[in-house]
């Protein structure tokens, strides 16, 4: 097994347009694809500004549940990830 370097920069991954380590790079290429042209437009950026503005800016009270702030993570979770695969789709046309 190769030590990892000292220092904080190992941490820090390169993850620029690179194939998956699982090996489909062309479908997850296709699917940043098809993500970019269901929600880049003007539909697809309201939905978007609608789902942000319901996980991302949306503030719990200090004393919420353990389930209710792990729920709201996971909402958090998939906007991000929608976000990335229109990204990835918009740099790939």
């Amino acid at each position: 097994m190769k030590d990892k370097p000292a220092g904080w920069h190992w941490f820090e991954e390169n993850t620029t347009d690179k194939p998956d380590d699982d090996g489909k790079g062309a479908e997850n290429r296709e699917l940043a694809v098809a993500a970019a042209r269901c929600l880049s437009g003007s539909e697809g950026n309201r939905l978007m500004k609608h789902l942000r503005h319901m996980t991302r800016e949306r503030l719990l009270a200090a004393d919420c549940s353990n389930r209710v702030l792990r729920h709201l993570e996971g909402q958090r979770f998939v906007v991000a990830y929608l976000e990335t695969l229109i990204q990835r789709g918009l740099r790939s046309n």
